[in-house]
């Protein structure tokens, strides 16, 4: 009898994590769409950059405090805490709208220009806690068997807020505004954050102060295990190199589709059902063997979806080139994650997702600030273009690197 409640229990601790997170995942979909089609459509794609330049600061300058954060409070209260912050600051940004509606109009002055800028900031200094929280949870709550499963729904939900964030995002933003978005997506991180307070105590491994031990041996970590920081290199090429997708996306919109918001919608949607379906067959399917090899194969899918949509002039193209570069990227991304959580001891697991957070977050200033400034003399086409053809190039590289550093799960 006692098996069964605790079986039972852990199975609805899960789905209270999965609706939550499905909660918090849309409306950061919802609200990050809105805000860049807003901003590219009344502003131009100049201060789009800055716009990501500056919700990615957050996560460089917190790398360190984040580890720490997560080992004195728990993976599950960090993630609690930092939805209830961020609901808080977007129904704040509501109510000042609500109280200067003038602020919405571009030609009255650049003022919804700094309160977004001023949000999003904010936001990402407690998505830079949330982050490495989130992929540090299964390692928490799980025994090594379950964790990548676990992993798996995680980045599923992820997928899935991809999809149902721009469609809901679409509707707010027509038929509500700025403002629409502001306050759905202020509440839903506030449900987000109830809903994850729900979560047992019981089903923790250990929950509380002392869960993780703060580490700070970050070098001896890479000698032990060089496959690790292997996987942080390429995972930060990758990174660099698909940032122009942020921005090709909704200059494609503008462009080359019409100037239509529900382009960039069906793009966005269409990426993200790719990544859906990837991340679903993993949350069935575990695969044991060759786990480094078959990451590899999904990322050069991914390289060649990308190299693809670059050179892309019509919207089917388009939408069938990101739908691959998705499925290759849900697939690849899981079992990245996994290896990174299950190489490292589990106490040095917030430490190594820190590090995956400040590159998948905090190197988008970089690369972006960087595009910029070509932006000034080559257009964002070529850039992306040319991106492709490297991403490419590194991926064949990495081949032989992976065999080397990771022969143990590759061959």
């Amino acid at each position: 009898m006692n098996t069964m409640v605790i079986k039972r229990s852990n199975q609805f601790d899960d789905l209270l994590l999965l609706v939550g997170q499905t909660l918090s995942q849309v409306s950061d979909r919802m609200v990050q769409l809105g805000l860049i089609w807003f901003i590219t459509s009344s502003f131009g794609e100049q201060f789009l950059i800055w716009y990501l330049v500056v919700g990615g600061l957050p996560h460089a300058l917190l790398i360190k405090h984040s580890s720490l954060m997560i080992s004195r409070l728990s993976a599950l209260k960090t993630v609690l805490y930092s939805d209830l912050a961020r609901g808080t600051i977007y129904v704040g940004a509501f109510v000042l709208v609500l109280a200067f509606p003038h602020w919405l109009d571009p030609a009255k002055g650049n003022n919804v220009l700094w309160l977004l800028f001023i949000s999003v900031f904010l936001s990402n200094i407690f998505s830079a806690f949330f982050n490495p929280a989130i992929l540090s949870l299964a390692v928490e709550i799980k025994e090594s068997d379950d964790v990548q499963k676990l992993t798996a729904k995680l980045s599923t939900v992820t997928s899935f807020a991809t999809i149902l964030g721009p469609v809901l995002g679409l509707f707010a933003f027509n038929h509500f505004g700025l403002s629409g978005l502001f306050i759905i997506s202020g509440v839903s991180y506030i449900a987000s954050a109830y809903s994850v307070s729900l979560v047992t105590k019981s089903s923790l491994k250990s929950v509380g102060s002392g869960t993780y031990a703060a580490t700070d041996g970050s070098v001896s970590l890479f000698q032990t295990k060089k496959i690790i920081g292997v996987m942080l290199i390429v995972f930060l090429v990758m990174n660099l190199l698909l940032s122009p997708l942020q921005v090709l996306m909704p200059t494609m919109a503008k462009d080359l589709f019409g100037n239509s918001f529900n382009s960039l919608a069906i793009l966005e949607t269409l990426l993200g059902t790719g990544i859906l379906l990837g991340g679903a067959v993993l949350s069935f399917i575990t695969i044991q063997s060759r786990t480094l090899f078959w990451t590899w194969v999904f990322l050069f899918a991914l390289s060649l979806g990308f190299l693809s949509f670059t050179f892309a002039s019509s919207l089917q193209v388009s939408s069938v080139a990101l739908f691959v570069m998705g499925l290759s990227l849900g697939l690849a991304n899981v079992l990245i994650i996994n290896i990174l959580q299950t190489q490292p001891k589990a106490e040095e697991v917030p430490q190594v997702m820190s590090l995956v957070n400040l590159i998948s977050t905090a190197a988008l200033p970089f690369s972006l600030a960087l595009l910029g400034l070509f932006q000034q003399s080559i257009s964002v086409f070529s850039i992306g273009r040319v991106a492709g053809i490297l991403l490419v190039a590194f991926v064949l590289v990495s081949y032989f690197t992976f065999r080397r550093f990771g022969q143990e799960i590759f061959k």
